[in-house]
């Protein structure tokens, strides 16, 4: 007898698993599958942003190296769109600096690239190149071209100031002439005026 109750209880106990065990494996996996899906995107995004920043410092590299390439330089602004890498916009430009922790001047290329990173965000790669010093002669006309330009931005901003004041005063005195010509509205007309009667001394 007792060795019947012992298979019994034997036989119960080799049975599948539980409700509150399926949901525990469940909750596991689901966790692993969850991290592994994390980390699988992540790791596309990062090789995606890495594409990217290749293909900016190869448009980057391909501005710099034409600029250098050429036997006459002046300051100038560029801005445009890859022709190969669509999503990458280029600005190369040759400025006239002060070279650091010198007084003379010099040609400076700036090429740099600019690209929307998988989180949206503006990334640069940006080189830059110090091409050839200036003459003394050189350095004269760029400070004098300088010196006329803020001439000239600074007649620019006075007239700009002036006309500006002009409309102000225009529109002031629209104002006044408005005011001027509006009817008093606290002037009452005859019709509004009320006579009182005339008081008589006595009865007759």
């Amino acid at each position: 007898m007792n060795t019947a109750a012992n298979y019994k209880f034997s036989n119960y106990s080799r049975g599948g698993f539980t409700l509150i065990e399926a949901l525990t494996a469940l909750v596991i996996v689901g966790f692993i599958c969850g991290t592994v899906l994390v980390v699988i995107n992540d790791s596309v995004d990062s090789i995606a942003d890495q594409s990217s920043r290749l293909e900016a410092i190869e448009v980057a590299r391909e501005n710099m190296e034409a600029m250098t390439s050429q036997s006459v330089l002046q300051e100038s602004v560029e801005t445009g769109m890859s022709d190969i890498y669509p999503d990458i916009e280029w600005t190369k430009s040759v400025e006239v600096v002060e070279f650091p922790g010198g007084s003379r001047m010099w040609m400076k290329a700036v090429s740099s690239a600019n690209f929307y990173n998988s989180a949206n965000e503006l990334e640069e790669v940006k080189f830059e190149n110090w091409l050839a010093p200036l003459t003394e002669q050189q350095q004269k006309l760029v400070l004098k071209d300088r010196q006329s330009e803020q001439q000239y931005l600074s007649e620019l901003e006075a007239e700009q100031a002036a006309e500006e004041e002009e409309l102000m005063e225009d529109e002031q005195e629209q104002t006044e002439k408005q005011d001027g010509q509006q009817p008093d509205t606290n002037v009452k007309s005859p019709s509004d005026i009320v006579i009182p009667n005339k008081v008589t001394g006595g009865e007759k």
